[in-house]
């Protein structure tokens, strides 16, 4: 039986991959088309993973006399993505799952966006009182998972990750915990056992899935 789901936020909250890649487009802009394009590949080559890692990786490897401006790169980032993604539009079905049933599981967020961040997100959406933490980086997701055991004293097959990538289906794996995958057009997870597309009637779902 399920008592704990566990979300990632980008794809699987809000519909803002895109979002976030069209951002890492923009940040670069003043850098000409050819990183711009570069930077944007590299997101979507590497969803799951925190901003701060792909900046730094850009910057190293084809800006490096902007390396020492890191932090700067990471202030701007923030300022350009916030406001797109306080807009985003929700995966279908997601916010009524949330409503219905937050007292009949234990939902948390694990998010490779900046958790202070994060949390200014959520709660200007007004779904902070759905979930009992909401974690973002510095710590990784595989660190999140760790945490919500012990403080929680949670059972591992009790436990669902629900993610959008490949990084996500590694750290629930890692952990021992069960997987979900919400398909999107850079990740279908063709050869994933669950599978969803949307959070359609997703109570139904998740009980014939478990």
């Amino acid at each position: 039986m399920i008592k704990s789901i566990i979300f990632d936020f980008d794809g699987v909250i809000l519909d803002s991959v895109d979002v976030k890649g069209e951002s890492f487009f923009e940040l670069f802009e003043n850098k000409g088309k050819k990183i711009q394009e570069i930077s944007r590949a590299y997101h979507y080559k590497n969803l799951g993973i925190s901003r701060k890692i792909k900046i730094n990786y850009i910057l190293k490897n084809y800006l490096k006399s902007e390396f020492n401006n890191r932090n700067l790169y990471l202030k701007n980032f923030k300022s350009i993505v916030i406001s797109k993604v306080m807009k985003s539009n929700y995966i279908y079905g997601i916010k009524k799952f949330l409503k219905e049933n937050h007292n009949n599981y234990n939902f948390f967020i694990s998010s490779a966006t900046p958790t202070k961040e994060l949390i200014e997100i959520v709660e200007y959406k007004k779904i902070s009182k759905y979930f009992i933490e909401i974690m973002g980086t510095p710590k990784k997701k595989i660190e999140h998972i760790k945490y919500l055991i012990s403080k929680y004293k949670l059972k591992k097959k009790e436990i669902i990750f629900i993610g959008d990538t490949k990084n996500d289906y590694l750290s629930a794996s890692k952990s021992q915990i069960k997987f979900i995958g919400v398909k999107n057009k850079y990740e279908e997870f063709k050869d994933y056992k669950y599978i969803i597309n949307n959070f359609y009637n997703f109570e139904k779902k998740l009980k014939k899935l478990f």
